[in-house]
């Protein structure tokens, strides 16, 4: 009959029970967002894959478009494949710190990998067959003018070439580690540069043919 003492022992029981039923919400809120959490990320990772999927089907398809980058690629596409099996792995042990950042990894690497696979073959074509076969020819031309009297050391055209020529070297280190933001615009200048003597060359020729005229006149 100690009522009092009774009292208290029910007080106590009741604020346990309170940080109980709140230490319960707590966990049943942190299943949810787990297991939210999983779900949405099983649902991201499936849709990376398929555009894994493509990106490597295309390169696959057009493997010999992509010249001295090949194995540079293959290289990154296994490291994409090793994340893909980390995913799995983390998921197994209910890790899902390690889970979500495997998830932003996939989400950068795979997304890169789409820009670099779209744009590389037209780098490697400029790079390796356009910009190399203007530099010949227009070598030929230059030491042909120059041969017949033309004056053109105001073009530098030497130096220039020497220059276009460390660039490309420069470009494809750098795509070997998937940088194709800067290459694209570099190699459409020099394009363009080497695109514009053949008018200088013209310019050249038209201008000695009217001096001649007017020296017989």
């Amino acid at each position: 009959k100690e009522y009092d003492k009774a009292l208290k022992n029910i007080a106590l029981i009741e604020m346990n029970i309170e940080i109980i039923r709140s230490q319960t919400n707590e966990l049943i809120e942190e299943i949810r967002v787990i297991t939210k959490s999983e779900e949405r990320n099983r649902n991201i990772v499936t849709k990376l894959k398929v555009s894994y999927r493509e990106i490597e089907n295309k390169f696959e398809r057009n493997i010999k478009d992509y010249g001295p980058l090949q194995d540079n690629i293959k290289e990154k596409l296994s490291y994409i494949d090793k994340l893909f099996r980390k995913f799995e792995t983390f998921m197994d042990r209910n890790d899902y710190i390690g889970v979500e950042e495997v998830v932003i990894s996939l989400e950068t690497e795979v997304k890169n990998m789409k820009v670099y696979i779209d744009e590389t073959p037209y780098l490697v074509l400029m790079a390796t067959v356009l910009i190399p076969g203007k530099i010949e020819e227009l070598n030929t031309m230059y030491y042909r003018m120059t041969r017949d009297g033309y004056s053109l050391d105001y073009l530098n055209i030497e130096y220039n070439i020497e220059e276009a020529n460390k660039k490309i070297i420069d470009i494809f280190q750098r795509l070997n580690v998937l940088d194709v933001e800067d290459s694209i615009f570099e190699l459409k200048t020099m394009h363009d540069y080497f695109d514009s003597l053949y008018n200088d060359f013209e310019n050249e020729k038209v201008s000695k043919r009217l001096f001649d005229d007017y020296m017989r006149s």
